[in-house]
């Protein structure tokens, strides 16, 4: 093989090393362009080399690359000092930070070399050192997390409830049987028997309470048929606009798609947790308001807000609303909404709250539309 056989063979494992370059140089873009994490490179100098589609999503900036970190982000948005971290080239390696309402998690890295692949094609092997910052959004499985802890710990207190209840419903009996005895007994006194009626009423609240913590502890049963969600809440309207818990001069709103909204579930059962929660918003404005109805399909899941301007919930009784026993109303039990949700999650669906004192309460239930 003569010289130029040579010169031609390097030339070509040279251009092909070059597409190979390319290639992988795209391949990296495209990963980083197209993370669910956003990714921050900062130079030691405390410029900002790169910055992803998720960070900016997360971050809410722009094209950022080029600027100094100082000018775009405060000292400590990552849950350190920026500064002091790009002095000694040191951060810690994790670190929980709220961005925008939302709680992030940020994992660091320092980079002591890195060479770019244009670098390497030009022989240049100054390299560039700095930090690297993964952010993750880490607010809906802290949500996912809580709903499963708090369902694990209904599920326990559901089992205790269920022992206790069967324990109270024996003596219960007794009593009622007792009192029953009396009653005929002292049907030609009056007086006597009004006392005796007062027990026969007390045991029988007590014996629907130990009900409605026996089926608390029981799994919801479900009949699951083709439903269409836009006539159950046109139904909904109509029983709400006639129901004798309606507050004199309360306006009711109701806006719905289009088209029809179908899904696997139990209708009787939706009709239960819909009027359920518009029932609750009646008596949250005792001196009328507006109860608004909204329904609304974004991708494969179907949502349904009702919401009230009614007096609202104090921040600090929001994440007991789904306890058993606990109501924020005097004479409540606090079961119905405990249904509503036992009938939501039966369909695969979540339900969320927000309130605020004086101005009123939003209910979101979600439904999955394809299981």
């Amino acid at each position: 093989m003569d010289l130029k056989d040579v010169e031609a063979e390097i030339d070509r494992r040279l251009k092909q090393q070059k597409v190979e370059l390319e290639r992988t140089h795209s391949l990296l873009k495209n990963i980083i362009c197209h993370m669910q994490q956003g990714l921050l490179f900062i130079r030691f100098d405390g410029v900002i080399q790169t910055c992803n589609p998720a960070a900016r999503a997360l971050l809410g900036v722009q094209n950022i690359e080029g600027d100094p970190v100082k000018s775009q982000f405060t000292d400590r948005l990552f849950g350190f000092s920026m500064e002091d971290a790009l002095r000694v080239h040191h951060a810690p390696e994790t670190t929980f930070v709220r961005i925008k309402e939302e709680e992030i998690l940020v994992n660091t890295s320092v980079i002591q070399s890195v060479t770019s692949l244009s670098e390497q094609w030009n022989g240049m092997h100054d390299a560039e050192q700095g930090i690297v910052l993964l952010l993750q959004n880490i607010t809906e499985m802290r949500r996912l997390q809580a709903s499963a802890d708090r369902g694990s710990r209904l599920q326990e207190l559901g089992t205790l409830a269920a022992q206790v209840a069967h324990e109270i419903r024996n003596p219960l009996g007794g009593i009622q049987g007792f009192a029953a005895l009396l009653q005929r007994d002292l049907a030609q006194q009056p007086k006597e028997k009004a006392l005796v009626d007062q027990v026969v009423e007390g045991v029988n609240l007590l014996n629907g309470i130990v009900q409605k913590i026996l089926d608390f502890a029981r799994p919801q049963k479900m009949t699951l048929e083709s439903t269409d969600l836009v006539a159950i809440l046109e139904g909904i309207h109509t029983m709400l606009l006639h129901h004798p818990e309606k507050p004199e001069g309360c306006e009711i709103t109701l806006t719905l798609p289009q088209k029809r909204i179908e899904l696997a579930a139990d209708p009787q059962a939706l009709k239960r947790a819909f009027l359920n929660l518009g029932i609750n918003a009646f008596q949250a404005m005792p001196r009328a308001g507006i109860l608004s109805l909204e329904l609304y399909q974004r991708g494969e899941t179907a949502y349904l807000v009702v919401a009230d301007t009614g007096v609202g919930i104090e921040p600090e009784k929001l994440d007991k609303l789904f306890t058993p026993l606990f109501s924020t109303k005097k004479e409540g039990n606090g079961f119905g909404l405990i249904e509503v949700q036992k009938i939501v999650h039966a369909h695969g669906g979540a339900i969320t709250v927000a309130s605020k004192p004086a101005c009123g309460t939003a209910f979101t239930l979600s439904f999955p539309l394809k299981i």
